[in-house]
Formats: C-alpha cells, structure tokens, sequence
C-alpha cells in the first residue's frame, strides 16, 4: 500500500539508486498524467532528466468500458480477438489518437516530439499498470529511437501484465504485483492530475528535449 504517488517514487528510487547521477546514460520518460509525478520524483532523486511518452486506449465501438488495444506516439499494441471490429475503424481511432497524441506532446513539452533517446536507457514510468497494453504500445514507439535498453518502472502492475512484459524481454522494476485489476486500491490517496500540474511538473526538471 502506498500513501500516493510520492511515497511510491520514493520506494521506486530506492530500487534505481544504481543510476543515480547516471545523467548522460539514462533517461526517465513518463507516462501521462499519473506516471508524470513518479516520474519527475525519480528524476529529481536520481538527478536524471525526464521525458514523456503519452498514450491513449482505443475504446471498443460496442462498449466504451473496454478497450481493444492502445496506441502511443507511433506505437501501436492491438489486443486479441477484436472478432467483429471492422478495421476501417481501428485504422480511423489510431491516426485520430496519434494527432492528439503528438497535440499533447507539444501542449506539455513542445515541439518536436521525443528526440536524443538513441543508445539511452529508458525509465519508462507510471503510477500503475492495470493492462500491459499502454505500455507496449510506448515501448514500440521508444523502440524506434535505437535505445540502449527500456525498463518498465512500476509501483504495482497486475500479474498478467507483468507476465506479458516478460513475454516481450522487457525489463521490469516493481513494488508489487497482484491478481486484481483495480489497482488504485494500492493507494490511500490518489487523485487525478491535471494538464497544468504536468506541465508545472516537467518545468521543474531537465527535460531531455
């Protein structure tokens, strides 16, 4: 259990203190919105510079609860067994998401997305990981840059999850796991976060842009 997302980054620091001062090999890069205050905690006890990669779920036409995949910057991770969806429609939502996915980019950061990330080793930070699908769909998009490794940076992820980015050689480092979905119990306190609140957030590190 975490008292909120301050506490979990410190937990998360304390995993990572090997790269500490690590400033021209590693780079943290966070998940929008919730990842953006762990990651600007790391990146301030770690005295790395931070970056973000947003994503986005791709709803489901017949049930906006559920997703059929997700889709990042120019990455996308498509769910199994979309029996029935037509394509024309997974087609339209990833380039409608990734225009505003590249909007939000430059709304927190500014032009031009995601630069200098070849041969780094990437913290790739939320503050929770329900479905490893998000996640995939930035690791494809980071992948493009040629880093030198990704490592998934958690406080608590499903066990499904982690078992997926096992699957895909990735690199994970984790407080907990668990068989429930609805992680946000983990936390007593955990509210959203707002645009302006990222953009004070990433104003007050070096970014790596």
């Amino acid at each position: 259990m975490f008292h909120d997302r301050k506490h979990a980054a410190h937990l998360l620091a304390e995993k990572l203190i090997g790269y500490k001062g690590q400033d021209q090999d590693a780079v943290v890069v966070a998940i929008p919105r919730g990842g953006v205050q762990i990651g600007h905690d790391l990146a301030m006890a770690l005295g790395l510079p931070m970056d973000i990669i947003p994503s986005k779920r791709i709803k489901d036409p017949s049930n906006p609860n559920q997703s059929i995949g997700s889709v990042s910057l120019d990455g996308v991770d498509i769910l199994p067994n979309n029996v029935g969806i037509p394509q024309d429609y997974v087609y339209h939502q990833i380039a409608m998401i990734q225009r505003a996915l590249r909007h939000q980019y430059e709304q927190y950061v500014g032009p031009p997305p995601i630069k200098h990330l070849a041969n780094k080793i990437l913290l790739v930070v939320d503050d929770r990981m329900n479905s490893a699908s998000q996640f995939l769909a930035c690791y494809r998009s980071l992948a493009k840059h040629l880093p030198k490794k990704i490592i998934a940076v958690v406080p608590v992820l499903t066990d499904d999850s982690l078992r997926k980015l096992k699957e895909e050689n990735c690199e994970v480092v984790y407080i907990d796991t668990t068989c429930h979905s609805n992680l946000n119990d983990y936390y007593t306190h955990l509210p959203n976060v707002s645009d302006e609140e990222v953009i004070q957030l990433l104003h007050g590190v070096k970014c790596s842009v």
